[in-house]
């Protein structure tokens, strides 16, 4: 092959997207922020979009900048770093998160609004973090230590602590039902507006840059601990998910300590030590970009926060249903074991009231419909002729206010069909979602580009693809062009035993496995009279040196945003931790 030159980085590690950005811009020139997160999280499908992700992810910071420049609060303004200035700034900070109340307990409405619009952010939180340990750095005390924050995200490879399902387990007991966050069905999700997405898209944008974009990271994720804004979204669910019995796990595991946590003080610290490492004119430069990163943070929240203030005022006073819904919610737990064998709909009360979370939507709906309610003589229905009244089973169990309620809701249900929705319409968008055409056609010229390169060229821009994008369709190329000589070696008589194909089943693949390491094993010997140079023994090390150090590689992405939460990418990644050293360094 052609020898060819590197095209090496410059000092500040500006990532390069090859010779032919500009097509690549002009491709996603008009794509909408909800399509931009779709791209992105679907980044392996659509790595050209990564021209168009940086120039987003300028724009915002950008803007950041244009913040700091217009005075913010004081808390917010940038200041001359040193160790003590920072500690400072960051305990102001802490002290006003704590001070940070809950807004008022959400309706029915209002919250599903909220935990809709809250969904693209919460269903991939962290993922400004998924890239930041590659090969190129993994072995670094700076990106080991944000690994560590990450692998707390994705639950360290347990599913049920991952930060994404602790999300879908609140969005399901509040009875909503989204399509995967990787889908095009989510992202055009007409429920969800689109402001909603712009925080992620930011977020996922961010990820692609792991080390040309190390300061802004830095700066992003000390903003994720230390921000007051994303604390009052917090308080409030948690506070809303106590009245509507919620699963509130995820609100739980965010929750803030007096003192800061062990993630807020870790982000300080790992910001301390790369600063400290650096020049004065260096500190200087990069302590600005991390605090740029930071107010990047603080923007994108407050502006999410605004517009979903403004929504929710636009939203209708609570309804009949959801004031029904809120009664029948605060009398379940009280009431469960005393209504004996009574059932509504052919299944028991106490059966309704027993089971968690209670789903007081499902119990409204079969009340409504059930014999207790008159529909062509509200008047008469059971639940208010008996029931409620002297002699019945509730008589004086609920207040006046109460009963009147109950009495207008089943006179509101004459001339309706009860639904199990919330009858409120929610400002939302109506998105046109239309993907961009296959990638083929416009990765074909990226792979000319590194047509010529021989295999250590290759090599070296494969570690270096965060900063040499183009290189993918090349690397996706060399893939195939691997997978095609398996499978012709696989077809021919001289391919060994233990690698040809065989039908699966688990019982013969455990065999075939089984096989193979006792066959490895067994062969293996310690040879205790053979001497080898010195000089010999140091230039196998020298050959060898390219396997360790990339050592599982092939699975640095395995939990990325959009497959992170499922079992087999928990298992992946469990093996590329173990590979990495679990964020120590030494084992690395």
């Amino acid at each position: 092959m052609a020898k060819t030159r590197y095209k090496k980085p410059t000092a500040t590690l500006q990532p390069s997207f090859g010779q032919h950005t500009e097509a690549h811009l002009q491709r996603y020139a008009h794509a909408q922020t909800r399509e931009l997160f779709y791209y992105l999280i679907n980044f392996d499908e659509f790595s050209t979009v990564a021209a168009r992700a940086h120039q987003w992810l300028q724009d915002h910071l950008q803007q950041a900048e244009a913040f700091l420049q217009a005075g913010p609060a004081p808390h917010l303004q940038s200041f001359e770093y040193t160790p003590e200035s920072f500690a400072e700034r960051l305990q102001l900070l802490w002290q006003q998160q704590l001070q940070v109340t809950s807004a008022s307990n959400l309706n029915t409405a209002c919250l599903h609004y909220v935990l809709q619009q809250y969904a693209p952010t919460a269903l991939v939180d962290g993922c400004w973090l998924q890239n930041i340990s590659s090969t190129a750095a993994n072995h670094t005390e700076i990106v080991a230590r944000l690994f560590h924050l990450y692998t707390q995200k994705i639950g360290d490879a347990d599913t049920t602590q991952h930060h994404g399902n602790l999300y879908r387990d609140l969005l399901h007991s509040a009875h909503l039902e989204l399509p995967e966050v990787n889908t095009q069905l989510f992202a055009g999700h007409t429920e969800i507006t689109d402001h909603a997405f712009t925080a992620p898209t930011f977020q996922l944008a961010l990820s692609l840059f792991p080390r040309a974009c190390l300061p802004e990271i830095l700066g992003f994720t000390l903003g994720h601990f230390f921000n007051a804004q994303d604390r009052l979204l917090l308080n409030t669910l948690t506070a809303t998910s106590k009245t509507h019995h919620l699963d509130a796990r995820y609100c739980v595991r965010l929750q803030l300590t007096e003192e800061p946590s062990a993630e807020a003080t870790l982000i300080q610290t790992v910001i301390t030590t790369y600063l400290a490492d650096l020049s004065d004119v260096e500190r200087t430069t990069h302590w600005q970009r991390i605090w740029r990163g930071f107010v990047v943070h603080h923007t994108l929240s407050v502006a999410w926060q605004a517009d979903i203030t403004t929504a929710m005022h636009s939203l209708q006073p609570p309804t009949l249903h959801d004031r029904m819904l809120a009664m029948v919610r605060s009398k379940a737990v009280p009431a469960r074991n005393l209504h004996r064998k009574r059932k509504i709909n052919g299944r028991l009360i106490n059966d309704w009231f027993a089971e968690e979370p209670f789903d007081a939507e499902g119990f409204l709906h079969n009340l409504a419909n059930s014999p207790y309610i008159n529909r062509q003589s509200p008047a008469e229905s059971r639940l208010l002729t008996r029931s409620i009244q002297f002699g019945g089973p509730m008589f004086r169990i609920f207040t006046a206010a109460e009963e009147q309620l109950m009495s207008d809701w089943a006179h509101s249900l004459a001339d309706e069909t009860v639904s199990t929705t919330t009858p409120h319409s929610y400002p939302v968008s109506k998105p046109q979602f239309a993907l961009a055409e296959p990638e083929s056609s416009a990765t074909q010229a990226d792979v000319k580009t590194y047509a010529k390169c021989n295999k250590r060229a290759l090599y070296y821009y494969f570690v270096n693809a965060d900063l040499y994008l183009d290189i993918l369709p090349t690397a996706h190329r060399v893939a195939e062009q691997y997978f095609a000589q398996a499978r012709a070696a696989m077809q021919k008589r001289s391919c060994p035993k233990n690698q040809r194909f065989f039908a699966y089943s688990h019982e013969a693949l455990e065999n075939h496995i089984q096989q193979i390491y006792q066959a490895e094993t067994s062969s293996y010997q310690i040879s205790t009279t053979a001497t080898f140079p010195k000089e010999f023994v140091i230039w196998f090390i020298q050959q060898y040196a390219l396997f360790p150090m990339v050592d599982g590689s092939w699975l640095q992405h395995a939990a990325r945003a959009g497959a992170s939460h499922t079992a087999i990418s928990a298992y992946l990644f469990r093996i590329y931790s173990d590979e990495v050293g679990n964020s120590d360094t030494v084992m690395n």
